[in-house]
């Protein structure tokens, strides 16, 4: 058991991947995406099945039903500039073909100083336009479709991106 050390959200790394062979998540070849600034909580808790009889005559009873991420959407804020667009729509494009071949992405969120991380296949959202408020940043959501089961598997730490 490690140490118990607490541990700041700087350096927190989101990455993503294609599968190269259809239905076999990578392990390996993970792209940062720069400048995430916030990241949601995937919490996968059950829903609760009321299963009470009318005999029942003091509590409720329940079993676990489905998991649920949160309504189905992954949502991540990113400051918007035309470098970051640039980027979203290689990634998109990217998606694209490889949905046309079987082929998903997976995303994984690296957390310095923790031995596993979080991967799940997505689909990717075109991004829209961003809103925009008097005096302030000018930030965008974009949003991932859960496609497939999360599950914590070794950390992978994505690697920056090469520029041409």
């Amino acid at each position: 058991m490690g140490a118990s050390i607490d541990l700041s959200t700087a350096g927190i790394r989101l990455g993503i991947a294609f599968e190269s062979t259809s239905g076999t998540r990578p392990t390996t070849g993970y792209t940062n995406i720069p400048g995430p600034k916030s990241i949601p909580g995937l919490d996968d808790a059950p829903s609760m099945i009321d299963t009470t009889s009318l005999n029942e005559e003091f509590y409720h009873k329940y079993i676990p039903g489905l998991r649920d991420l949160g309504g189905g959407d992954i949502a991540i804020t990113f400051n918007y500039t035309q470098a970051w667009c640039d980027m979203w729509d290689d990634i998109y494009e990217t998606n694209e073909t490889n949905k046309a071949t079987g082929k998903r992405a997976w995303i994984t969120f690296y957390i310095p100083g923790i031995s596993d991380a979080f991967f799940m296949p997505v689909d990717i959202v075109k991004r829209g336009n961003p809103a925009a408020e008097v005096d302030s940043v000018l930030e965008t959501t974009v949003h991932f479709t859960p496609i497939g089961e999360p599950d914590f598997y070794t950390a992978v730490n994505p690697t920056d991106a090469v520029s041409a």
